[in-house]
This record gives structure tokens, sequence and C-alpha cells, in this order.
């Protein structure tokens, strides 16, 4: 977790030391070795993102993650712990291919629903990476049935991410159809809306999202479950920004005076990217969402959602085919100011 959420090395030593002591005493079955290859990939990660591909360390942190994830799986009977770390180091090393074999296996050796649910929650995403997209929305629905229910993603696996599928495999009509159902969700709460615009925006549908969030202004009812636990005031500010009456620069300063720091940036962000996008402006909205990754607010949140879309941004700098480069909208929030905030 430290690894995860501080992004340097400090504590890889004392996390190997102490799981390596585990695994040579036998205890824990595979669990060890799971953590061990987690903590190997994201020291791999870390070198990556500060001194780039090519430096020799990432490659051996690589390997050592995928042997130890392995070796798990050969040393104990819940192997689907170990499997899990295969596939997700595969993924980080963008063998996208193996790492759906590697969570199809973890998927078919569990019983246990939560490592179900995050089985189908990667793997989906890459299915939608390499274009699979009947097989991503088959995944997304059986997460929406089965796990997501009034959880905090339920919105992402009902609306957003199928609708991203479904544009992405030239099913506009149906796409559109999807976020006119999020928009329009009861009770009318602020996310929900902040979320419907910008899954419009997304979906090239710029002035939608700007009548959307002008329409349902004066008219919100009191966020609940997770949408209440964001600090007092940041809704009202983030849905200014995203109706154009805050820069990003205006929003930042406003996250950092508040609890939670890490969460907003991410969200703040993410929304920001969606702005960019709409307009054509590829590269910075890339920049946006790479900044939106790197506060690694947790695998359920902005750093996951960002990675969605960064990967294929990354892979075609022209995507989305259905937002044409440069596209001319002046008036969009975002235009002339705070376009130097990404780290």
């Amino acid at each position: 977790q430290r690894l995860y959420a501080d992004r340097d090395l400090v504590s890889f030593e004392e996390a190997r030391a102490g799981l390596e002591h585990l695994i040579r005493y036998g205890q824990r079955g595979a669990y060890p070795y799971y953590l061990l290859s987690i903590a190997h990939r994201l020291a791999a990660e870390i070198i990556r993102d500060q001194r780039g591909e090519d430096d020799p360390e990432v490659a051996r942190h690589f390997a050592a993650a995928l042997d130890w994830a392995r070796r798990g799986q050969d040393a104990s009977a819940d192997a689907e712990r170990a499997v899990t770390g295969e596939a997700e180091c595969l993924e980080s090393m963008g063998r996208f291919e193996e790492a759906i074999e590697a969570r199809t296996r973890a998927l078919a050796a569990s019983s246990d629903a939560r490592w179900q649910y995050e089985a189908l929650h990667y793997r989906w995403r890459l299915y939608f990476w390499t274009g699979q997209f009947d097989r991503a929305l088959h995944d997304l629905e059986r997460v929406a049935a089965e796990f997501a229910r009034g959880e905090p993603l339920e919105r992402m696996y009902q609306h957003v991410f199928p609708a991203l599928v479904l544009a992405q495999s030239a099913e506009l009509a149906a796409a559109l159809s999807c976020a006119d159902r999020l928009a329009h969700e009861e009770p009318a709460t602020a996310i929900n809306t902040i979320w419907g615009a910008t899954l419009l925006r997304l979906l090239g549908r710029s002035d939608e999202a700007a009548e959307l969030l002008e329409a349902r202004r004066g008219a919100l009812e009191q966020a609940d479950g997770n949408d209440a636990l964001r600090p007092e005031g940041w809704l009202d500010s983030l849905y200014a920004f995203s109706s154009g009456r805050l820069t990003l620069d205006e929003l930042l300063a406003t996250a950092d005076q508040l609890p939670q720091r890490k969460k907003l940036l991410g969200e703040a962000y993410f929304h920001a990217a969606a702005i960019e996008l709409v307009t054509g402006r590829r590269e910075r909205a890339a920049e946006l969402l790479d900044a939106a990754r790197r506060t690694f607010d947790g695998e359920t949140n902005y750093t996951y959602h960002a990675r969605v879309l960064l990967q294929e941004l990354q892979a075609d700098p022209h995507w989305p085919a259905w937002i044409p480069a440069d596209a001319a909208a002046s008036d969009e929030p975002g235009n002339a100011d705070g376009r130097e905030d990404a780290p």
C-alpha cells in the first residue's frame, strides 16, 4: 500500500524482506507470493515513471514480479491470488492478451466473489483495449448485475464504461443512449449530473453537456452514500468548473484547501480532460489524464478511470475517431484558463 500510494522505493526492501521470510517458512499459502509480485511490479512502475522504460531495473523488477507470481501458483492451492499477480504484471508490461488469459484463469479458479469482481473489473478493460468489444460488454453487464449494485462504481458499469465500448465499436447512437440515461437518472444529484456532462463530452456532445449542467443547476438534490463523503463544498466547486464558472486553476486551489486533496485532484484532472478532449485538444487531454492517473487514488477511482482513456490515446494519438481534432468550441470551459496546471 505504501509503494502504491507514495510512489517511491523507500518501503520496498522492508516489504521484500518480510514477504520472503513468510515464503521461506511456508506461511499464508500463495498470499505472500502475490504480495511480493505486486511489490516488484510497483517497483518497476515507479522506476519506469521516474527514469523511463529503458532503465534496466524496470525489466529486472518485472521479471521478478512474474517469477514470484508463477512460483506462488505452484506453492499453494489458493492459486487465484498468485494468478492475479501474474495478470497485473502482464497488463503493466503491455502484454494484454496474456493478461486476459491470466485474468480468465483467476476467474475460473475462484468461487470468492471479491476475486471474481476484481478479475472482471480488469478484464473488461483489457478486452476494450484489444478491440474485443462484445466480450468487454459481457463483463461489464455481469459486474453491473452481480457485484456493483449500490456501489460507488455502479454508474460507471451501467452507463460510462458501456458507452465508451459502444462508441469505440461504432455504435455511437447506443452510446449516447447510455449517456442520456445517466444524465436523466433520478434523483438528480450533482455528481451524476457532472458525470452525465462528462460522458456527453467524451462522446463529442459539448452543447448537450452544457445544456444539461445549466438545466439541472437549480434542481439538484443532496448527494447520498459515496458522494456525501466528499468534503463540504467540493461538489459545488466541481459543478461550477464543469459549467465554465471556475477555471481549472481555481478548482485546484480549492482542492488544496480541503481534506482528501489527492482524491480531489484526480477528480478535477479527469473531468478537465473531458473538456479538452471534446474540443479536439488531445495532447492536453492526455496530459490531464496522466495527471489523474498519477494521483494513485485507488483502483476504483480516477487513477483507474484515467487509465481506460489514456491507454487509447497513447496507442492512437488521433483517438477517439468521433471527435475531430481541434474542434471549434471556444466557449467550452477551460479553453482560456487553467492550461498549465497538470504536473
